[in-house]
């Protein structure tokens, strides 16, 4: 070992080995010289001598990040190329060698990569889950009561807190939600800004949205949803679509999942994260799942769309990079207990529970190899006994029962979930007091009543009394 060995080949097969190597993707074939080229593909065909590089054990899941795609080399820097692998395409983590990784490819091919275009995704640490979804409307609370809420936000042990936005870029004025969710996160509570914008499919966010964007953005506000449970046609779509909307017809589907990507983008660049559309569910009892509605069988028909067009895909996977979007749910108990499983043997999917958010998860890892989103419920929850949104469900006997439910539900999503955040439905709809008041939400808010039977229901006192199992 190390002594030279002296070779001599003819011209015309130096000069085809050349060709070769430039056709299989050499670095540098063209212009290398004849000794260093041999020198290469003996490298190649042999590979590292044992003991001399040593290879670094190790595992995970990693993804293509290169717009025109990645060699597969049979080793680093100078290898064959095996094949190129498409932008987004998941890859198992094996090995690493310096500045490249030995992975294995869905179709079990095996090589090399260079780590500067392949993403690790890595979770950073599930922390409080605690959150409040805020007033039903695009309104702060009234200004001179931001403090007693706050105070009552953090004695709940409150993390999170959504908020309704209307997408005024001007309104930035000391009363505007604008600046109580600064205060918000001034004080250790995180909001997720709803940019609302009424039946707006099947168009898009306006300009004025991506605007305010901005300014949230540059506030470190940046936990955002830019549509809102596109599957159900007279609350979300204009007027021509009601009666129309169906995961059976593959216009919806691909007007949704598109639409999300191109605004997605373009929050992004705002210096947003974006999450994905939450659904709303639709699919429980004898009747799932629903004909046309169904929560679903439309995450299954968009995700299939993008798995199906590698444009859509390597777009979709760039926007799930680390620091990027996130999937929105809208999961509730109703009359389960939180372990309730979604998925009953030899039936279909019943997505009306707490678990419902394994719906989507299970979608996206099975069609696109996604396996580590950030997932938050942005509604849902405990819903109050008196709920609109427990109509033709079993309702609770007590306010009692339904503060019980809630703390356990935090305590459960908080030791057996991934869900980073839960905004139970809703803070309070009293228009003296949250700024908002809505009739078709008279019996949801955590604290209720006018005048002097303003106060809190049980559940608020509940939270006081229990701390957040981080």
């Amino acid at each position: 070992m190390g002594e030279k060995l002296t070779v001599r080949i003819d011209a015309d097969l130096i000069q085809k080995m050349r060709a070769k190597a430039i056709a299989d993707g050499l670095p540098n074939a063209r212009t290398m010289p004849d000794e260093e080229l041999l020198s290469a593909l003996i490298r190649d065909y042999l590979g590292p001598e044992p003991g001399i590089i040593d290879i670094t054990p190790t595992a995970g899941t990693v993804w293509v990040s290169a717009e025109f795609g990645l060699n597969l080399r049979r080793q680093p820097v100078t290898g064959k190329v095996i094949r190129v692998l498409a932008d987004g395409e998941e890859l198992a983590l094996l090995g690493q060698r310096g500045d490249w990784l030995q992975v294995r490819a869905s179709d079990g091919a095996e090589g090399w990569v260079s780590a500067e275009h392949v993403i690790k995704e890595e979770l950073p640490p599930k922390g409080n889950a605690r959150g409040i979804h805020g007033s039903a409307g695009v309104v702060a609370p009234p200004r001179h009561l931001w403090d007693a809420w706050i105070n009552e936000l953090k004695a709940m042990g409150m993390a999170w807190y959504k908020q309704l936005d209307a997408g005024d870029p001007n309104d930035l004025g000391p009363n505007s939600t604008f600046a109580w969710t600064r205060r918000l996160k001034q004080n250790g509570i995180e909001p997720i800004i709803r940019y609302y914008q009424g039946n707006m499919f099947p168009g898009r966010l306006n300009a004025q949205a991506f605007e305010k964007m901005v300014r949230y953005a540059a506030a470190g506000i940046v936990w955002c949803e830019i549509g809102n449970e596109p599957n159900l046609d007279r609350a979300e779509w204009h007027s021509a679509h009601h009666g129309k909307v169906s995961w059976q017809d593959p216009f919806y589907p691909s007007t949704i999942v598109g639409n999300w990507i191109k605004d997605a983008e373009q929050a992004v660049a705002a210096g947003a994260r974006p999450g994905f559309y939450a659904i709303a569910p639709t699919d429980w009892g004898t009747g799932r799942p629903h004909p046309t509605l169904s929560s679903v069988l439309f995450y299954r028909r968009m995700f299939e769309q993008v798995a199906a067009d590698p444009s859509l895909r390597g777009r979709f996977h760039r926007l799930f990079e680390p620091g990027k979007a996130w999937l929105a749910v809208h999961v509730s108990t109703y009359e389960w207990p939180p372990d309730f499983n979604p998925f009953p043997p030899n039936e279909p999917p019943y997505d009306m529970c707490l678990r419902g958010y394994e719906i989507p998860l299970n979608y996206l890892r099975e069609l696109l190899g996604m396996t580590n989103v950030i997932v938050m419920s942005t509604e849902g929850g405990v819903f109050c006994k008196d709920s609109a949104s427990m109509t033709g469900h079993k309702r609770l006997n007590s306010h009692q029962e339904h503060a019980q439910r809630t703390v356990e539900m935090f305590d459960w999503l908080q030791h057996h979930s991934p869900l980073r955040a839960m905004c139970p439905w809703l803070i309070s709809n009293v228009f003296q007091t949250i700024g908002h008041g809505d009739p078709a939400w008279a019996h949801d808010g955590w604290y209720d009543g006018t005048g002097s039977d303003f106060g809190p229901k049980p559940v608020v006192q509940a939270m006081k009394n229990t701390k957040p199992a981080i």
